[in-house]
This record gives structure tokens, C-alpha cells and sequence, in this order.
């Protein structure tokens, strides 16, 4: 406010009614602020509690991968495995095959007839 050079009681009492409402407006400004302040801290808890439920979701993805990881290994493992088995079996048969095939041309006696 300017001053009117009134009376020096006049200018002194406007300045401490400037004073008071400066004083006010200042206690509004710091209530504001801790309003803020405080809103602005709980939305940090907030966002580290969340980061570290990631962190743990994220630990825990890991680990089921490296299980999935170690299974598929086993599976392979074992599908090569069966593989190997197979073509032994294989061999077995053609083997097996090719012997009753000479078993068969070779055997002087017939087969038997017998109807009983």
C-alpha cells in the first residue's frame, strides 16, 4: 500500500495490518507447501514399494526361467536319448527281419499244417 503521509499512528497501523496480512498469506503459502510436501512424499513411498514389488516379480520371472530353462535342457537331453534308442531299435529289427527272412528260406522243414 502506498503511503498517504497521514497521521503516524494511521501509517503505523497500515503497516501492521500490511504486516499481518503478508504474515497470513505467507502461513497459508507454508501450510500449502507441507500439503504438498507431504502428498509428494507419500506418492514416493508409494512408488518405491511399487519398484520393489517389481523387483521381486522380476527376481521371481528369473527364477522360473532358469527352471524352464534347465527343463528344456533335460528334454533335450532326453529326446536325444530316445533318438539314439530308436535307431538301435532299428537296427535290432532290420536285423531281426533279415534273420527270419533266412530262417525262413533256409529251413528245410516246412511249416506246419497241423490242423488238430
Amino acid at each position: 500500500m502506498a503511503k498517504l503521509n497521514w497521521h503516524p499512528t494511521v501509517d503505523a497501523q497500515l503497516s501492521a495490518i500490511e504486516a499481518r496480512i503478508e504474515s497470513e498469506r505467507l502461513r497459508n503459502e507454508t501450510a500449502q507447501l507441507k500439503r504438498e510436501s507431504e502428498h509428494l512424499r507419500n506418492e514416493t513411498a508409494q512408488l518405491r514399494s511399487e519398484s520393489e514389488q517389481v523387483k521381486s516379480e522380476t527376481e521371481q520371472v528369473k527364477s522360473e526361467t532358469e527352471q524352464v530353462k534347465s527343463e528344456t535342457e533335460q528334454l533335450r537331453r532326453e529326446t536325444e536319448q530316445i533318438k539314439i534308442e530308436n535307431a538301435r531299435l532299428a537296427k535290432l529289427e532290420s536285423k531281426l527281419d533279415l534273420l527270419l527272412r533266412n530262417a525262413d528260406s533256409s529251413s528245410p522243414i516246412p511249416p506246419s499244417t497241423d490242423c488238430n
